[in-house]
C-alpha cells in the first residue's frame, strides 16, 4: 500500500494547487512564487537560486529528458515538483500558465476542484473492487445454477 499512499499524496498535491488558486487568490490566479510558498509552506525568496522558467521550457520541449537532470537540493526538488504539477494541470486544461509561470484556474479546473483528484482515485479503486466482487459472485452463482441443474436433472 506504500505506492498507493504515494499516489494519494501526489493527487492531494494537485488538489492543493487547485484549492490555493481558487480559494486563496483574486481571479483564481497566483504567481509561481506565491504557489510555492503556499504549497511548500516555505519562503521562495529564501529558497531561491533555481530557474523555474528554464525547467518549464525543458518540459515543454522534447529536446532533453527531464529525468537526466540532477536534483542537487531540496529547493530544486520542491520547485521541480511544482512545475511538473502545473505543467500536468496545464496539459489537462485545468490551469493556464503565462510565460512567467503565473497560474490561473480555468473553469474546467474549478469543476475538477469540486470533485478532487483524491475522490476520483478513491472512486476508481472502489469500482475496481466492486467489479472483482461482481465477477466472483457471478462465477459462484453460475456454479450453483449448474449444480442445481445437475441435481434437478437426475
Amino acid at each position: 500500500m506504500m505506492a498507493d499512499q504515494s499516489i494519494k499524496e501526489n493527487l492531494k498535491y494537485l488538489d492543493d494547487i487547485l484549492s490555493f488558486l481558487i480559494n486563496s487568490s483574486h481571479n483564481y490566479r497566483l504567481s509561481f512564487e506565491e504557489l510555492y510558498e503556499k504549497v511548500n509552506k516555505r519562503d521562495f525568496k529564501t529558497d531561491n537560486g533555481w530557474n523555474k522558467e528554464g525547467y518549464f521550457l525543458l518540459l515543454s520541449s522534447n529536446e532533453r529528458n527531464p529525468f537526466e537532470l540532477n536534483i542537487t537540493n531540496n529547493t530544486q526538488a520542491l520547485g521541480e515538483k511544482l512545475v511538473e504539477a502545473l505543467y500536468f494541470l496545464n496539459q489537462e486544461g485545468l490551469v493556464r500558465l503565462s510565460v512567467d509561470i503565473h497560474a490561473k484556474a480555468t473553469f474546467k479546473g474549478i469543476i475538477q476542484y469540486s470533485k478532487t483528484f483524491v475522490a476520483d482515485h478513491k472512486k476508481i479503486q472502489s469500482d475496481r473492487l466492486l467489479n472483482k466482487w461482481n465477477i466472483y459472485i457471478t462465477i459462484f452463482l453460475t456454479l450453483i445454477g449448474l449444480l442445481a441443474g445437475l441435481l434437478i436433472g437426475k
